[in-house]
């Protein structure tokens, strides 16, 4: 066990916007475990409602922008980055369910099996985020709910 509740406020610098964004939250728990590959770091969000595999499976990022049922894995995504923008650790990240609390850690999928984050995903979606943030900021794009 590394940290429980772990709080973090990080900058984003976004080019031409009028302020510096920040992202903060609270990560439920990150820890430490030893695979076939080594050392792996987990961030894990602990869930009360139901979460399937499927709810964490992704191969192209840019979807984050256009369905809302990727919001618990931009929720870990943003964790992921902070971490990594904190620590320069790379992480598996996962959701553990209590209403499914058998299936155990279910973890990120991002194409081929790959559930640790590189450098490269996380560069990718610290690009995805930045859009959605200009996004946000410009005053020509009417903000809209993304329904599931």
């Amino acid at each position: 066990l590394i940290d429980v509740e772990k709080e973090f406020r990080i900058p984003l610098n976004i080019p031409n916007l009028p302020t510096t964004v920040y992202l903060k939250g609270v990560i439920d728990r990150i820890d430490k475990i030893t695979t076939e590959n080594g050392e792996t770091f987990r961030i894990i969000d602990y869930k009360t409602g139901s979460v399937e595999p499927n709810d964490l499976k992704i191969s192209d990022l840019s979807l984050l922008l256009e369905d809302a049922k990727y919001n618990k894995l931009f929720q870990l995504l943003v964790y992921a980055w902070a971490i990594w923008e904190e620590k320069g650790t790379a992480s598996r990240p996962g959701i553990i369910s209590f209403k499914k609390f058998g299936n155990g850690f279910i973890s990120c999928d991002f194409g081929n099996k790959q559930h640790t984050l590189s450098e490269e995903l996380l560069s990718e979606f610290k690009n995805v985020l930045t859009q959605l943030i200009k996004e946000i900021f410009d005053p020509e794009i009417p903000l809209t709910e993304k329904i599931k």
